[in-house]
């Protein structure tokens, strides 16, 4: 069975020694002797049932994925008993990275979404066990001192590499995309490479999206939901399922990992990283950043808003008018004097072209026009 030990983070697949039954609404929804325990760190343990020891019938496949770094893309099932349906209560890892490959054809039950646990016909229902408690992550500190410091995304990011690095991450290259509220762009790329001097900052528009760089990409397949990507580049045969990864391979790359990044409201965006040592990311390293994925991903979702309030302003307001207005000049009687033209501008035959074209030659008309008016 698997397992990788760290003084920082472990992770342990191996077969329960018990017969384990989970209940819900008085029904049998798993039993077996055959499962499988995976310890995680500061995680309780996850029971894994072969699908033969699981009332399939009672589940209904959701939409719902989630990304393990060493584990892969999880897909999950609600539980439906009569009339009642428990959101997302099972999940499987139907195409598991090698690390986890004894996962494949298993599902597990999330503690609290199922009334009862029962090992050889005791209760264990509250009493998760836990592994030793490992060394505290040591990326806890950099967010709750130097992460706080930055006042920009592309600081978060520069300070990001360089606790990464200290903390001694095989890092060649990160980059950061962050999907922007604009009414031309689309996202925005921030890109660290080991021997580059500081932050690349690059903006794609909505209609690079569509150019084939992007949709043969992995952010398309992330962006749709389905969940990380994780290639190991050494080895014979690797899988280069994206062209990325072949410029990567060519490159000296090892080691390919991309992360979902989730803000409060759903929005996906992407935290990619690339090693060139060899081994690539170990299991601690992706273990400790993946924990604190989700207080990064609220750092950054907080910048992230601020960037597209300001985008918006300047966009629909005006430039300087919008920077007053984030700059806090925002009630009666604020404002300035100042030196201007105020020119106003016609299409001819505009109510017309509105009444007889469709609605998208009638938008590309107008587009055609403000453009010409820049």
């Amino acid at each position: 069975m698997h397992q990788e030990s760290h003084h920082g983070y472990r992770v342990t697949i191996e077969p329960s020694s018990q017969r384990i039954r989970v209940l819900s609404q008085g029904k049998t929804v798993a039993d077996s002797s055959r499962s499988l325990v995976m310890h995680e760190t500061r995680l309780p343990p996850v029971f894994y049932f072969p699908k033969d020891d699981v009332a399939m019938d009672l589940l209904v496949r959701s939409d719902h994925r989630t990304h393990c770094p060493f584990k892969g893309n999880a897909s999950f099932w609600s539980l439906k008993i009569g009339d009642k349906t428990i959101e997302n209560a099972a999940w499987s890892y139907e195409h598991p990275y090698d690390e986890a490959s004894h996962l494949h054809d298993h599902v597990a039950f999330d503690w609290h979404s199922v009334d009862a646990w029962l090992a050889e016909d005791e209760d264990i229902t509250d009493q998760p066990r836990e592994l030793a408690p490992a060394k505290p992550n040591q990326f806890i500190n950099w967010l709750m001192d130097d992460a706080c410091k930055a006042k920009t995304t592309k600081q978060l990011v520069a300070s990001l590499t360089e606790a990464l690095t200290a903390a001694g991450v095989p890092l060649w290259r990160l980059r950061l995309f962050i999907r922007t509220l604009n009414p031309q762009l689309f996202a925005t790329l921030f890109t660290w490479q080991r021997g580059i001097d500081g932050i690349a900052e690059f903006q794609t528009s909505h209609e690079a999206m569509y150019e084939p760089r992007f949709t043969d990409s992995p952010i398309v397949y992330i962006l749709n939901g389905e969940g990380g990507v994780r290639r190991k580049l050494e080895g014979e045969n690797p899988e280069l399922d994206f062209p990325v990864l072949k410029d990567l391979l060519e490159k000296g790359a090892t080691d390919y990992v991309a992360m979902p990044l989730r803000f409060s409201d759903g929005q996906i965006n992407i935290l990619m990283l690339v090693s060139d040592q060899p081994g690539g990311f170990s299991t601690e390293h992706l273990g400790q950043i993946f924990e604190v994925l989700p207080n990064l991903s609220r750092l950054l979702e907080a910048y992230a808003q601020r960037a597209s309030a300001l985008s918006l302003l300047q966009t629909y307001i005006g430039t300087d008018a919008g920077q007053r207005v984030m700059d806090g000049l925002v009630k009666r009687g604020d404002g300035e004097n100042l030196h201007a033209v105020i020119w106003f501008s016609d299409l001819r035959g505009s109510t017309q072209l509105a009444a007889l074209l469709p609605r998208e030659a009638y938008l590309a008309a107008l587009n055609q026009y403000f453009d010409r008016r820049n």
